[in-house]
């Protein structure tokens, strides 16, 4: 477990994915009003002051903070949110740790799956 994440900003972004606001995508952060499990923590950060740039990109992809992201998170809301990769690993059932792209994408794990998986990874 990593022992710097802000708990308080991961609850907002487990909030958001039991919500129902977003619809569940693949394959992108952000693609035609679909996000994946990562895109919705980029909205969760940019929603509760995180400040970086969105763009759609001419494929339709959303590309997010300064490097334009379009699959993982960029550094300025992994950072927000205390990791120390652009990816999640989260805590599953039956393996000790698994990307969180390739629970959303892969895996097909509704968002309140991938809510519950962090809740286990960070004890929130």
């Amino acid at each position: 477990m990593i022992e710097f994440v802000n708990k308080d900003r991961l609850r907002l972004a487990v909030e958001a994915l039991r919500s129902g606001r977003f619809v569940q995508g693949t394959g992108a952060l952000e693609r035609d009003g679909r996000n994946c499990c990562l895109g919705v923590l980029c909205r969760v950060a940019m929603e509760n002051g995180l400040d970086i740039q969105a763009a759609e990109k001419p494929d339709g992809d959303m590309a997010f903070g300064e490097r334009g992201d379009t699959a993982y998170l960029p550094p300025e809301v992994y950072t927000w949110y205390g990791l120390d990769v652009h990816n999640m690993l989260l805590s599953t059932d039956g393996n000790p740790q698994e990307s969180a792209t390739y629970l959303n994408d892969t895996w097909r794990w509704t968002f309140e799956m991938i809510a519950d998986a962090m809740e286990r990874t960070w004890e929130l």
